[in-house]
């Protein structure tokens, strides 16, 4: 019967940590570098710093997909950094409920870091609106606009989503 038990905690105790490790790998996923991306088109645009800058105040843009790391962006702890400046995707003015904001690359942390927010729930690979965590505005083109050049703005969210809002992480 001790024997019995024995195996039946290892058993257990083995199943477990597989689940742990595997719930980890999953949620290490989530915290991953990749493209921000918009379907437009029948094609894609990445978002990608007005002139290749990473001063702060840089607007981003639509613009193609080039695999350059200027167009790389993390999303960990609610936060969209960007990974060749380490800055935040930030609402210019902090108006992360205000329709047409403009998103700019800005110093992650306080006293932004509550507008520096994003949402994109569990869809990470794929087609969503990623949205602000507070406001509940989505990245949209300016005036909806797809072509290369075009600002990245907030905007309310539309349902069905349109392409100016299809944004979605890729790596």
């Amino acid at each position: 019967m001790k024997k019995t038990i024995r195996r039946f905690t290892a058993l257990t105790m083995a199943a477990f940590a597989v689940l742990m490790a595997s719930t980890t790998s999953a949620h290490a996923s989530v915290e991953a570098s990749g493209e921000l991306i918009a379907y437009v088109g029948g094609g894609v645009k990445c978002a990608t710093p007005k002139g290749n800058s990473t001063a702060n105040g840089t607007e981003l843009t639509f613009w193609d997909c080039t695999q350059s790391d200027m167009q790389t962006f993390q999303w960990k702890d609610g936060l969209l950094h960007h990974w060749r400046s380490g800055k935040c995707v930030t609402p210019r003015g902090n108006a992360y409920a205000t329709n047409g904001a403009v998103l700019t690359l800005w110093t992650c942390g306080a006293p932004h870091n509550e507008v520096q927010r994003f949402d994109v729930g569990d869809r990470y690979y794929s087609q969503t609106n990623t949205r602000t965590y507070w406001g509940n505005k989505c990245i949209t083109g300016y005036g909806n606009g797809t072509s290369n050049g075009t600002t990245m703005t907030l905007w309310s969210c539309a349902s069905p989503v349109p392409a100016t809002q299809n944004w979605g992480m890729w790596r």
